[in-house]
C-alpha cells in the first residue's frame, strides 16, 4: 500500500500532479509513516490527512532545523528474512540520506501544488 500527495485548491477541487511530473510523491505506508513523523504531521498514523500549505512549509523548516538531532529516531534497518516452508519477507531499510532526501522532495512537491492553485496539500 502506498501513500500519494495531492494539493487541494480552495474551491475544493483535487490538484493531482501526472506520475511523470518531476515533483510527483508518492512513498510506502511504512516509510510515509516514519516520514510525516518526522515532519510531525498530526495524525500520521492514517493513511490519510490535510494540512495548510504554510504548515507544511513550517513542517519543512522543523525538519531541516532539528534533522541531526532527531533523525536517528526515523532510521530502519532492512531485513531480508527466509525461513524454509515461509514466503521470503523483505523490508526495506531508511537511512538518513533517503529521509533528507524526502523533506527535499516534499518541498518540491508543495511548491509544485501551491504554484497550480493549491490551498492546501493532502494525502491519501
Amino acid at each position: 500500500m502506498t501513500v500519494s500527495f495531492y494539493g487541494k485548491a480552495s474551491d475544493g477541487s483535487a490538484i493531482v500532479l501526472d506520475f511523470e511530473h518531476p515533483a510527483y510523491l508518492q512513498l510506502s505506508n511504512d516509510n510515509a509513516h516514519a516520514f510525516l513523523s518526522m515532519l510531525t504531521v498530526p495524525g500520521c498514523d492514517r493513511p490519510d490527512g490535510e494540512m495548510t500549505l504554510p504548515e507544511a512549509r513550517r513542517a519543512i523548516i522543523y525538519a531541516r532545523a532539528t534533522f541531526e538531532r532527531r533523525v536517528s529516531k526515523f532510521i530502519r534497518a532492512s531485513s531480508d528474512t527466509k525461513r524454509p516452508g515461509y514466503a521470503r519477507f523483505i523490508c526495506g531499510g531508511i537511512d538518513e540520506a533517503y529521509l533528507a532526501r524526502r523533506v527535499h522532495d516534499f518541498e518540491r512537491f508543495v511548491n509544485a501544488v501551491s504554484e497550480l492553485g493549491a490551498a492546501s496539500s493532502y494525502l491519501a
